[in-house]
């Protein structure tokens, strides 16, 4: 399965800037992989749980290992995997973000506040870490993300800037996930931008996917 989604240049992790994103190849881990960043290990699941709103656990999917544990300042547990960061937001319990689906990581060494942002609209998680925890987390959500990217590339678009096409791999289900980077303004239901991205995305399935 294959799904396309576009978003604005403010969504991507790092500077952002549209017309100064650098091409990235790598390859992403499947879920059943250790990666550099494992520091913990969960429990062995057959299948997804449902933790309560106060369980300390959070919900995990088959073969998806706990890389990293900490607290935040309210005591809330929060967990990062080989899939997705998880947060307990009593009383709604856990919110979940898979590293496939995370844009932005922002992280304020002086106030020890960790934002990480969705590609798609939505609210951002806002964790609060004590110190060294925030670090360490933002260097695991950082790697785990870079290991989601297959692949990338420019498209150079008519009023001089340039849209960046960008494959993804789910780690859990191997889904590929193409994600359109446009600049601000720029319509993406236009057909001529939705035709040079199609083409884009058609070169890099045929010459840098596995």
């Amino acid at each position: 399965m294959t799904t396309r989604t576009a978003v604005p240049a403010t969504a991507v992790p790092g500077p952002a800037v549209p017309a100064g994103i650098s091409a990235v190849a790598d390859h992403a881990e499947t879920a059943d992989q250790a990666g550099p960043a494992d520091l913990d290990h969960a429990v062995p699941r057959t299948g997804r749980t449902k933790p309560g709103a106060h369980d300390p656990r959070p919900p995990l999917a088959r073969r998806e290992r706990v890389l990293l544990r900490l607290r935040d300042t309210t005591d809330a547990p929060v967990v990062a995997t080989t899939v997705a960061l998880h947060h307990r937001c009593s009383p709604t319990g856990w919110r979940r973000l898979d590293w496939a689906d995370t844009g932005r990581v922002r992280f304020d060494a002086v106030t020890g506040q960790l934002t990480v942002t969705a590609l798609v609209a939505g609210e951002p998680h806002e964790l609060n870490l004590p110190d060294p925890g925030g670090a360490r987390l933002a260097a695991v959500i950082r790697e785990r993300v870079a290991a989601t990217v297959l692949a990338s590339s420019r498209v150079p678009l008519d009023n001089g800037t340039t849209a960046l096409v960008t494959a993804r791999r789910r780690p859990d289900t191997a889904e590929v996930l193409w994600v359109v980077l446009l600049p601000d303004g720029v319509d993406p239901t236009d057909p001529m931008i939705q035709s040079r991205t199609d083409d884009a995305i058609r070169i890099l399935r045929s010459t840098a996917l596995p």
